[in-house]
């Protein structure tokens, strides 16, 4: 054997070798914690196992999104709700302003003088504070017990009803203190109403709560 060939071998030993420990290093660093197979290597040459990781992670980011969305509603809900603006004009046959009502104010209906004479509860029956079941209010129209109309909102053009132009509204008193509302039934029948005016006018009508 020459010495040329000698020192060719050993120096093939040599980097053989370097590669092994180079090579049980990197094995080593990517080994999972158990000694088994590299964590990598493991998840990709399992793909059921790839596929139930990503399926969790989705339905975590699911569940985070939806207890985010409940905690940042807000669950209080008024007793009435308001149609849209806070105080609607309640208008007579004749077009004037008689009475509004206050929904930031539990659907209380006010004379312009500032007299508290009725309330709105379970979206449509209105009552009398000394408890009098004075009739409906519904889709903008305010019906007796006759079930014929005595008032209405702003902009209502139905059978008679017309309050698509209107006097302009009184100025308003300063509210007084409202009674305590006292407990009702609101167990009422749905009748059919009607949209021709009552006898009764709108002024009438409030003060048949006094009685």
């Amino acid at each position: 054997m020459t010495a040329i060939g000698a020192a060719g071998r050993r120096k093939k030993r040599k980097q053989a070798g370097s590669r092994c420990i180079v090579a049980k290093r990197v094995y080593l660093c990517d080994r999972s914690a158990d000694g088994g197979k590299p964590a990598a290597a493991e998840t990709m040459s399992n793909p059921s196992l790839c596929f139930a990781m990503m399926k969790k992670y989705r339905s975590f980011l699911f569940a985070v999104a939806v207890l985010g969305a409940g905690c940042s509603s807000d669950s209080s809900e008024p007793a009435v709700v308001d149609p849209g603006q806070g105080q609607v004009t309640l208008y007579d046959a004749g077009k004037e302003s008689v009475a509004y009502i206050d929904y930031p104010d539990d659907a209380t209906i006010y004379l312009f003088d500032g007299a508290p004479v009725a309330f709105i509860q379970s979206e449509e029956l209105v009552f009398s504070f000394n408890g009098r079941f004075l009739g409906w209010y519904r889709d903008g129209v305010l019906y007796d017990r006759t079930t014929y109309a005595v008032g209405a909102r702003h902009d209502i053009v139905r059978g008679a009803i017309n309050t698509a132009v209107t006097f302009p509204d009184k100025t308003k008193g300063v509210k007084r203190p409202k009674p305590l509302r006292p407990n009702v039934e609101d167990a009422v029948a749905r009748p059919v109403l009607y949209d021709n005016w009552s006898e009764q006018t709108l002024t009438a009508f409030f003060e048949e709560g006094k009685k």
